[in-house]
């Protein structure tokens, strides 16, 4: 009888994990994906990297068809739609030359990228864009100098997360909103050397706090959503 007892505790396990799936994303999980996959396809693909391709807009015309998304079959014809506008990923000719030591690569994590709620055709533009990707210089950030020639912090001169508004006046859309959260936790999700030290997983950080970005509606909840992240 013990075999079939597990056996059938299993299959309860199999059938609720496959509800689970079959289960439409909701507004959290679509900002949470969004953002890693807009981060990573920024810094990786060849042509975003070197800013051939307006990457802001490209997320601020894409987000609509994200949130609206009512289907996980929607959802990643929406990313279908993401990636295609990056363009063209540079075929590399040369092995990857993959020398950094563990300390340097402690942050570095592409399991979310099997994540079944994408589907196995963007996975596989997702695995093109990390296999091809060869170390060159990106345009979204740049070593500071002092003029002294010593080398002081990273700068990131496309990648304010400020906008040019008054704020007495004009209170940022939703989707201006959720680029600013995109471009911070992206840059300390990948420039931050130190962020497997936190108390509090970033990806977690992610999950939890971009929805109330989003649907903020004053400044007073904005800036606590903002604050709260920071602060993770």
């Amino acid at each position: 009888e013990k075999p079939m007892r597990v056996f059938c505790l299993a299959l309860v396990f199999t059938v609720a994990g496959s509800v689970a799936l079959c289960q439409n994303p909701s507004y959290e999980q679509k900002l949470y994906y969004s953002c890693k996959v807009w981060g990573f396809v920024k810094y990786y693909h060849s042509r975003v990297s070197n800013c051939a391709v307006d990457w802001d807009d490209v997320l601020l015309q894409t987000m609509p068809l994200i949130k609206n998304a009512a289907t996980t079959a929607a959802f990643n014809d929406a990313f279908d739609s993401l990636i295609l506008a990056a363009g063209p990923m540079e075929i590399a000719s040369t092995p990857s030359p993959d020398t950094l030591s563990a300390e340097l690569t402690r942050n570095r994590n592409f399991s979310w990228m099997e994540d079944p709620l994408l589907r196995a055709e963007v996975r596989s533009k997702l695995h093109a864009i990390r296999d091809n990707f060869r170390p060159h210089e990106v345009c979204w950030v740049r070593t500071n100098y002092d003029g002294s020639g010593r080398v002081g912090w990273l700068i990131f001169p496309y990648d304010d997360p400020g906008v040019n508004i008054d704020a007495s006046k004009t209170f940022p859309d939703e989707y201006t909103r959720v680029l600013m959260l995109f471009k911070y936790w992206n840059i300390m999700s990948y420039f931050n050397p130190n962020l497997y030290l936190a108390d509090t997983p970033w990806d977690s950080t992610l999950m939890r706090h971009a929805e109330p970005v989003a649907t903020a509606n004053t400044y007073a909840q904005f800036h606590t959503a903002l604050r709260q992240i920071a602060a993770s």
